[in-house]
């Protein structure tokens, strides 16, 4: 379990929930699912956002205006986009 943590660590981000005033209202956590700024999170996390900015490991982040819901699970996909700098997604053999 130890090496599996190790392993993911540099994927894991917080993920805040903006409400329209800007103020930040909840947060979660999720994984960069890849490269290109895909982030996995809980539907439950985003649902009725504004916006979300979603914070690395390091410390940086980045802010989504646009907020995409896909309600067919749990599980909902955030576009952080590419300009976010190096990510590390999670390693293959643990990303479902």
């Amino acid at each position: 379990m130890a090496e599996i943590a190790e392993k993911s660590l540099a994927s894991v981000v917080v993920v805040h929930k903006i409400n329209e005033s800007g103020n930040k209202v909840g947060h979660g956590s999720g994984y960069v699912y890849s490269d290109d700024g895909v982030v996995i999170t809980n539907y439950h996390v985003i649902r009725g956002a504004n916006g979300l900015i979603v914070q690395k490991t390091s410390g940086s982040e980045v802010r989504v205006d646009s907020v995409l819901v896909r309600v067919r699970s749990d599980l909902d996909p955030v576009d952080c986009g590419s300009s976010w700098g190096a990510l590390e997604p999670c390693p293959s053999e643990l990303n479902p």
